[in-house]
């Protein structure tokens, strides 16, 4: 692939981020390649913060912001397999297309705003148990689903927003337990549950 990056005047920087208690297999990808290699860690917990997984691949644009679809999960809709020709082609477009809308500021692109409900962490429109078991997942378990909206991980941009029931710009336990407690046990409720939200970086979930 790097030759075609060459062919297409692409200057294309691949990391790759080995699995936390890996070190032993580094060689195994230092031995055939030449990108650089990340050691994941329990405290860094990199893939985590991206909101991605074991063989997910990111793609960013020139600043360093996630390209538009740029989030290719492992076993997603798209072959991402780089030993299939199908899987190698769609990566190599999907960095083509980033790398053509070159870099991305907050002065010259205006990101798209979705309609959302605080708390909908699975994008149904509902505000229910399975928002919050999604949540718990996420914040937790690993969960390996791409996040809805635009940023780096559970607390970039509008993903913060989304999963922020409590209101207080934070997202952790207490987000989880007050959705709970207002779907249960007669809690407040969650900031601006009954309407939809503009919420930027989000896709539209919501009538309005």
């Amino acid at each position: 692939m790097k030759s075609d990056f060459v062919i297409a005047g692409l200057d294309v920087d691949v990391v790759a981020i080995n699995v936390i208690a890996a070190e032993t297999s580094q060689s195994g990808l230092t031995s055939r390649c030449t990108f650089d290699l990340l050691q994941d860690t329990a405290q860094v917990q990199a893939w985590k913060l991206m909101g991605g997984s074991k063989d997910d691949i990111f793609i960013y644009r020139a600043n360093g912001r996630l390209a538009p679809g740029g989030y290719l999960p492992a076993f997603g809709k798209i072959d991402t397999n780089l030993s299939t020709e199908a899987g190698y082609q769609n990566v190599l477009r999907a960095i083509k297309e980033a790398a053509a809308l070159g870099p991305a500021t907050t002065c010259d692109e205006n990101p798209p705003t979705g309609l959302q409900r605080v708390g909908n962490a699975n994008q149904d429109d509902r505000l229910d148990l399975a928002d919050a078991v999604l949540l718990l997942g996420r914040l937790f378990l690993g969960a390996s689903d791409p996040l809805p909206c635009e940023g780096e991980g559970i607390e970039g941009e509008g993903n913060l927003k989304l999963h922020d029931s409590s209101g207080d710009d934070k997202v952790n336990l207490s987000d989880a337990i007050y959705l709970l407690n207002y779907l249960f046990a007669g809690g407040p409720p969650v900031p601006g549950a009954g309407n939809c939200q503009p919420l930027e970086g989000c896709p539209d979930r919501c009538p309005g």
